[in-house]
């Protein structure tokens, strides 16, 4: 039996969420892996979207300030595993800015990308042609929501 936790990524959006409701799926992911119950993988690129979040209306409105942004990122810093910047492998057929995830993702050997964006959980919807490539070439990669990741035994 392993007794390391899985590897996973976060998409921003779950950062996002975990700063206007601790207490929701987002949260309880920062929390999973805070607890040690996944080994989360962080990049430059994210650091730079999750500084980004003040920025954008809805959190601004919550009162999500630069602040609360970098209280988050200092705990991600003793939390997480980083790979600044990971080779650009994958190329996203819609979304170009999602192919990070991916490639951070195989970088770090993770299993699991955690997130809301429909573009990434769409690579495995069979019904979306455009994701036949990467389910063939990544299929031991899975990307899910919040709600799925927290229901599913993480590996040990």
């Amino acid at each position: 039996m392993n007794d390391k936790p899985g590897k996973a990524v976060f998409d921003c959006n779950i950062f996002a969420q975990a700063l206007l409701n601790p207490l929701g799926p987002g949260g309880a992911c920062v929390e999973a892996a805070i607890a040690g119950h996944t080994n989360l993988f962080i990049s430059d690129f994210i650091l730079e979207e999750i500084r980004e979040i003040p920025n954008k209306q809805t959190p601004r409105r919550a009162g999500i300030s630069e602040d609360k942004v970098e209280s988050l990122i200092a705990l991600l810093m003793d939390v997480t595993e980083k790979i600044a910047a990971p080779p650009p492998v994958f190329a996203h057929p819609i979304d170009p800015d999602d192919s990070h995830y991916v490639n951070l993702a195989l970088a770090a050997g993770a299993t699991v990308i955690v997130s809301r964006d429909r573009h990434l959980l769409n690579l495995n919807n069979p019904a979306k042609p455009w994701s036949a490539e990467f389910r063939r070439q990544y299929p031991s990669l899975r990307v899910v929501t919040a709600e799925t990741f927290l229901k599913e035994p993480q590996p040990r």
